[in-house]
């Protein structure tokens, strides 16, 4: 036989030895044996029940059951029988139906035998179970004897691995939550919150921690639980901090973390790393912020009021604290000693986002100008804290205007930029959403508007401004913008600008040029080399 051969015929009868071997017996009322279950309650005994029961543990308490609801219907002393090779015993059974049969349990617990005692049916066990003491590979084989012949009906293989899942920590399986109530409840994630990372000044952070094991069931052990905080920020399981310390450890599987900024860091910015850990391996990392106590009052984006119409400007205003942390709910005041003839009041929207900028405004008199103002807010302790100065604008309408590009020549290609700025009777900037007027009109020689100018066009801060795309014909162009709606102070503009061939462009020319040139270096040369060899 060749070595082919061999191998085939090796490999053949491992695989039937491995899965299933049935043999018929005509006698016999059992057919298909024992089979694994995975219905096997956990609870008594100290069962434990996987989650695949095709795979046990080594090293702790794995049971499995092997169930059947076949009859024995044979003569006394036939019987069914359970063997098991490998790293397991069995340990226990339950009877079933009202004719049991007979049980051994020999061999040190590696063979169970069920023994007819009668010539009546009976009912097999309907589990059988055994426990897993090691690692390896266990082989349970169901053998059945009628009269004095013995046959296999069944093999079943189980794989014991050799790391334990069972009540032994799995970080990957274990939850750490931020979150913003200090309820336990049921842990079922590790993301956060929303917001919660983020507590407000005076606040209280909530960690909620539960250990599981690699079965992702909750660990039935209590261990230590060790929690630390980076900042100063201090910590206590399942209550407030009672003392300023930075560390907190209790026995158990979970536990909700309270995290404080403590009285060292009070009204202070505290941002901290929480770590917790189980009997020493690190279960969770977080990361919160405390902000602090108001510190800036930062105000932009202000526009211009139209002086002697709404008369009503308005600006935004966040808040922050000494480390730049946007804050909520704080309302500031104006600054009364900054109105003057000009500005007569400042008003506030409402309190302060965390998120977004919140708004306030003014009213200006019925003349153009501006005016420095602020607003403030004033601390537990009284001390007050002052926005930046901000120019508090009022314009009146249209009264002149101008037009001008961003440069001087352009290249093809390339996007033009024309601002148009207007001022009012005083010469100061219009107020913002006067409008270009009826009738506007804007063109530009070698180059095409971006969209279209309309006379509900508005200007913003004082201008308005129109891109066009550059064409690809170089020479000097003219720019008109005409606002008809104000001829009667003003009249339309010209803007002159130039279009130029890029720098990496060669003409037709300067082609026409080099050529020549080289035909005359070429003619040259050849003259040259007659010359040369008339000499000759």
């Amino acid at each position: 036989m060749n070595s082919f051969k061999k191998i085939a015929l090796v490999t053949a009868a491992a695989v039937a030895s491995t899965f299933f071997v049935a043999i018929p017996q005509a006698s016999a009322a059992v057919t298909n044996g024992y089979v694994l279950s995975d219905s096997l309650a956990a609870g008594a005994r100290g069962v434990t029940v996987l989650t695949d029961t095709t795979k046990a543990e080594a090293g702790v308490n794995a049971v499995l059951a092997l169930t059947t609801s076949d009859t024995l219907a044979a003569t006394a002393d036939d019987n069914v029988s359970l063997e098991i090779s490998g790293p397991a015993t069995f340990t226990d059974y339950t009877a079933a139906g009202a004719n049991p049969t007979g049980v051994t349990l020999t061999n040190l617990g590696k063979a169970f035998t069920f023994t007819a005692t009668t010539s009546s049916a009976v009912s097999l066990p309907t589990n059988v179970k055994l426990t897993v003491n090691g690692s390896g590979t266990i082989t349970v084989t169901q053998k059945k004897k009628v009269g004095a012949a013995i046959s296999v009906i069944d093999i079943k293989t189980i794989y014991a691995g050799t790391v334990a899942k069972t009540d032994i920590l799995s970080v990957a399986n274990s939850f750490g939550r931020v979150q913003d109530t200090a309820t336990q409840g049921t842990l079922a994630s590790s993301v956060d919150v929303t917001g919660s990372t983020t507590v407000v000044n005076g606040g209280t952070g909530y960690l909620n921690v539960l250990a599981k094991d690699g079965y992702d069931a909750t660990l039935a052990t209590n261990g230590v639980l060790q929690a630390s905080a980076t900042g100063g920020a201090v910590v206590a399981w399942d209550g407030a901090p009672s003392t300023q310390v930075s560390f907190a450890a209790k026995n158990g599987v979970g536990g909700v973390l309270h995290i404080k900024q403590g009285t060292a860091n009070e009204n202070k910015p505290v941002a901290t790393t929480i770590t917790v850990s189980y009997n020493g391996t690190i279960l969770t990392t977080k990361s919160i912020t405390f902000t602090g106590q108001a510190a800036s009052i930062v105000v932009s984006g202000e526009d211009i009021a139209q002086a002697g119409g709404t008369r009503t400007g308005t600006y935004d205003f966040v808040v922050k604290d000494a480390s730049g942390n946007q804050l909520a709910g704080i309302t500031p005041t104006a600054d009364t000693a900054k109105y003057n003839a000009q500005v007569t009041a400042v008003s506030i929207a409402g309190a302060s986002s965390a998120t977004v900028v919140q708004t306030g405004g003014w009213t200006c008199a019925s003349t153009s100008g501006s005016t420095k103002v602020r607003i403030k807010h004033t601390l537990a302790d009284l001390s007050v804290i002052y926005s930046n100065e901000f120019d508090a604008r009022c314009g009146q309408g249209v009264n002149k205007y101008t037009a001008a590009f961003d440069k001087a020549s352009y290249v093809p290609g390339e996007i033009a930029k024309l601002t148009v700025s207007a001022t009012d009777i005083s010469g100061a900037k219009v107020y913002d959403a006067a409008t270009l007027g009826t009738g506007v009109a804007i063109s530009a020689g070698g180059m095409t508007l971006v969209g279209t100018a309309t006379s509900t066009d508005t200007f913003a801060n004082g201008s308005k401004t129109y891109q066009f795309t550059v064409g690809n014909n170089a020479g000097a162009f003219n720019a008109v913008v005409d606002l008809p709606a104000y001829v009667s102070t003003d009249s339309a503009k010209v803007v002159s600008y130039k279009v130029a061939e890029s720098t990496a462009t060669v003409s037709n020319a300067e082609i026409l040029k080099m050529i020549v040139a080289l035909i005359a270096t070429i003619n040259k040369q050849i003259a040259a080399l007659q010359k040369a060899l008339l000499k000759k």
